[in-house]
């Protein structure tokens, strides 16, 4: 029994025969081939959907152009495409586009064929857009008939071939075979009986553009259609964005961008595309990637919003177009050259280095003019953030609240001059640790005139209201003062410190002045110019300094350094200067009145300011190894015991030169009738803006000293004609008190 039931369970564990294993095998395979069958077939149907529906989008959105451009009496101005033959090689009236890979950006792009009306860029999405596809209209009726869309790539790719327009012609209503095209491809159509029954569904309203050309380029857009329309999901609301360089970019209005923020008003939503903004990083004109084309910085731009449906015939509701130049004011004319500065985003981006401007030779500025007076504090304001950072064009960023300098990095003329006066710059701010400070870095070849800078605040390596270093360059008529009579007008540097310009080679100066506080830790100083090289010339300018009741404050010097400091300009070696002076008190190692050490020629020029030095020291000059004629110098100012701290030796007076006496140089106040002599007439003294209260008491609003004017003996400038900034006042005052 026990033995029977044994062969019984061994015969039930008994494994597959050959045989039947082969059949499972088979068996497998076979359901594995169905099912790779049924999934090739399905992926194949959800290809030709997708497919299909790629063709019914550009089947839409080419009717909505198409029907546009035929009001618009574009039909027949330009190209029709492929003309379509009859059997007898007639023409039918019917046009068809090929769009493959080998020719789609020329059609697209072409400005001399319709089909660049019927799909401009952004007109779809434009992975769709650059596709490979065949449009076939009627172009009597401005009819749209049929669509194909294929990929050139992929799982189902084909390539386009000669017979292929017929071939698929001749399928267009077998979907079978279209869905296996002959080789292993996937066509997607749309045309015929579906399309025939499509009808204008939707009528659209016109958006309301705006172009703010301000502190921000922005454009603003407001929404005119109803909310049962905007949340169609075939709806969309585009601006487009033409240069005149040929470069065109669209943005989405109601698809996520950086660029574009919305907000509700009045009911209406209201989009806000900002096309150059100097205050946040990768938001320069330059940083915007064109859909087609390239934009080029300091080009006009054009801007058209449109409103318009994808999934449904709809006319094409475009806004009107407006334009404006990309990084400077309307009235810029870029093929003349010429930039208008109205605000201090347009100024920034007269930088290279900032705006990318004149890296392309399709734009190429060499001229601006500033058309009103600008503020940084109401640039700040206007943005909403006191503490905001300028970024140049890598990214980098100011500390915060303060300008960045402009380095055009080409050769500029700026004229700060428009309808006939002089404007203004004012409340900058420039940290610029090592760097080039100023309201411009470095300026080379290049000229500035008619031009106010008021209450600048500047540090940096070296340092100037303008500019730190200048090179072949031209300054009339410039002026940088302090509006509030306080001391917040000032320079600071670790190398060459200037009212105007920290360092200049080569360049003149004419009709200009300075009146702030000055100072060099590590290098020269002056009252306008710290170092000045290379046969530069200047000519009529002065520097006015500051008092108080009328009197310098030793330990409140105007203008210190640590190399050479003049009231004027700390080293003048190789610099010729023309009727020009200072009232600034000075104070530095080599240390001179009107220059510290001049190595040029000085004509009809004088200095009344304080001076003091831990090297040689003169009323006029520290050292001067050139030549000097008909200058003066206020001796009284510097008068010096003989014995320190005690008066029983007398008075002595600091000379005009350390080294003594220099020939041209000598002290106006040497005598009474001197003195008298070289004022003059007080009817014939010069209107003056001191920041010293006193000395408008004393001397009535006049400067009772010559102006650079009557030392040059002609006009010198608007700007220059009134003194402002304080001098030395050499009147005793008896105030009787009581009765």
């Amino acid at each position: 029994m026990n033995k029977m039931k044994h062969n019984r369970n061994a015969k039930k564990n008994k494994g597959f025969s050959l045989a039947e294993m082969m059949v499972v095998i088979a068996i497998i395979l076979i359901l594995a081939l169905l099912a790779f069958i049924a999934v090739q077939s399905h992926l194949r149907s959800m290809q030709k959907l997708a497919y299909d529906d790629y063709a019914k989008e550009i089947f839409i959105v080419a009717q909505n152009h198409l029907s546009m451009a035929k009001t618009q009496n574009y039909l027949g101005r330009i190209g029709y495409g492929e003309p379509e033959t009859d059997e007898n090689d007639a023409k039918t009236g019917y046009y068809y586009y090929v769009v493959t890979g080998d020719n789609r950006n020329g059609n697209l792009n072409s400005q001399s064929d319709l089909l660049s009306l019927m799909l401009p860029p952004g007109s779809i999405d434009e992975t769709i857009r650059k596709g490979d596809y065949i449009i076939r209209y009627q172009a009597e009726t401005g009819t749209i008939t049929h669509v194909f869309y294929w990929s050139d790539s992929g799982r189902f790719a084909h390539t386009y071939g000669n017979g292929d327009y017929d071939d698929f012609w001749n399928k267009r209503d077998d979907t079978a075979a279209l869905k296996t095209y002959t080789d292993n491809s996937v066509i997607g159509y749309y045309g015929g009986a579906d399309a025939a029954v499509l009808s204008l569904e939707q009528e659209l309203a016109a958006p309301v553009i705006r172009i703010v050309n301000a502190e921000r380029l922005i454009v603003t857009v407001t929404e005119q259609n109803d909310a049962s329309i905007t949340s169609d999901t075939g709806y969309t609301i585009k601006l487009t964005v033409r240069g005149d360089n040929g470069g065109v970019k669209t943005f989405t209005l109601n698809v996520t961008d950086p660029r574009v923020t919305s907000q509700t008003v009045d009911g209406k939503t209201v989009y806000t595309v900002v096309l150059d903004d100097i205050t946040r990083d990768g938001f320069h004109f330059a940083d915007i990637t064109a859909d087609t084309g390239a934009f080029v910085p300091g080009e006009n731009v054009s801007v058209t919003a449109t409103a318009m449906m994808t999934n449904k015939l709809s006319n094409i509701a475009d806004s009107e177009t407006l334009t404006a130049n990309s990084l400077f004011g309307n009235s810029t004319d870029p093929d003349a050259g010429s930039a208008e500065i109205s605000n201090i985003r347009h100024l920034e981006n007269l930088s290279k280095g900032i705006s990318k401007v004149n890296t392309d030779s399709s734009v190429a500025i060499t001229s601006a003019f500033q058309g009103t007076d600008l503020d940084w504090n109401a640039f700040k304001s206007a943005i909403g953030d006191d503490s905001l950072s300028v970024y140049d064009a890598n990214g980098n960023a100011t500390a915060a609240g303060t300008f960045l300098p402009v380095t055009p990095g080409y050769a500029l003329s700026y004229d700060g001059s428009n309808g006939g006066r002089s404007h203004s710059i004012s409340n900058v701010m420039v940290t610029a640790g090592t760097g080039e400070a100023g309201l411009f870095g470095t300026l080379a070849n290049s000229s500035v005139s008619n031009l106010k800078l008021l209450d600048f605040s500047v540090s940096g390596g070296n340092a100037g209201a303008l500019a730190g270093t200048v090179n072949g360059t031209t300054v009339t008529n410039v002026v940088a003062f302090d509006s509030e009579g306080s001391s917040f007008a000032t320079v600071n540097a670790s190398g060459s410190a200037g009212g105007l310009v920290g360092k200049a080679n080569d360049s003149d100066f004419i009709g200009s002045a300075a009146s702030l506080c000055v100072n060099s830790t590590g290098g020269d100083a002056g009252g306008l110019i710290g170092t000045a090289t290379g046969g530069s010339y200047v000519t009529a300018c002065y520097s006015g300094g500051r008092t108080v009741n009328g009197a310098y404050r030793p330990t409140e010097m105007n203008v210190t350094g640590a190399g050479a400091t003049g009231g004027l300009i700390g080293d003048a070696d190789d610099t010729k200067i023309t009727a020009s002076y200072s009232t600034c008190s000075a104070s530095g190692g080599t240390t001179g009145g009107l220059v510290g050490s001049s190595g040029g020629v000085v004509t009809d020029c004088y200095s009344t300011g304080l001076v003091r030095g831990t090297g040689s020291t003169g009323a006029f000059a520290g050292t001067m190894s050139g030549t000097a004629s008909n200058c003066g110098y206020y001796e009284i100012i510097n008068e010096i015991q003989i014995t320190d701290g005690e008066y029983a030796g007398g008075y002595t007076y600091r000379s005009a030169v350390s080294t003594g006496a220099k020939d041209g140089v000598t002290p106006f106040d040497a005598n009474a009738d001197a003195y008298n002599a070289f004022l003059g007439p007080e009817s014939g003294w010069a209107s003056a803006s001191p920041y010293d209260s006193r000395l408008n008491l004393y001397y009535s609003g006049s400067y009772p000293l010559p102006t650079v004017e009557q030392l040059l003996g002609s006009s010198a400038g608007e700007l220059v004609a009134v003194h402002t900034g304080d001098w030395p006042s050499p009147e005793l005052l008896v105030v009787n008190v009581g009765e």
